[in-house]
């Protein structure tokens, strides 16, 4: 149960996905909205909508948090596992 052909464990092969992800997609995606946030946060005092794009932004700045988690739990790379975790 949970082996892929020829007796391989797939979770394997999503950690390694997750990790090269890490440095791929989580880094420069969090860096580029990381400055977003900084230039944004001191607007919000005045511009009330604004809180809300910072909560989706703050999400996306915990990118290599939510991948590093998917790749210690070995979890697979669908729709659901890519959605930024707000628990941190």
């Amino acid at each position: 149960m949970g082996r892929g052909k020829d007796g391989a464990c797939p979770g394997v092969f999503f950690s390694i996905l997750w990790f090269f992800g890490i440095f791929v997609i989580a880094y420069p995606v969090s860096g580029l909205f990381c400055s977003i946030y900084l230039f944004l946060a001191p607007f919000a005092a005045c511009i009330p909508p604004l809180k809300g794009a910072l909560k989706v932004i703050l999400g996306l700045i915990n990118y290599p948090y939510t991948f590093s988690k998917n790749m210690v739990n070995m979890a697979a790379c669908d729709a659901q596992s890519w959605a930024p975790d707000n628990e941190v």
